[in-house]
């Protein structure tokens, strides 16, 4: 038969053994919150990544047209003086 001490016992192991599950599950939670906030910051990088780029491209672009056109210009103004 078991006494009262005997579940006593047995109800604080199991209470033990449930505080280390939740302990377990805290730092796993821990561990993956900032794995997350990571993951987050680096796509963040990623994207300013492309945003610069497509920006730095806009404006060589914008650099090469200004180039071409200043160019048949001075081309225009060189067969007028001519």
């Amino acid at each position: 038969m078991v006494t009262e001490n005997d579940l006593s016992l047995i109800m604080t192991r199991i209470f033990d053994k449930l505080d280390s599950f939740e302990e377990k599950i805290d730092k796993i939670c821990e561990r993956l919150t900032k794995l997350e906030a990571s993951v987050n910051e680096h796509y963040n990088d990623i994207e300013e990544d492309k945003e610069r780029k497509r920006f730095n491209s806009k404006n060589n672009e914008r650099k090469f047209y200004i180039i071409i056109a200043a160019i048949g210009t001075i081309f225009g103004v060189i067969s007028l003086i001519k």
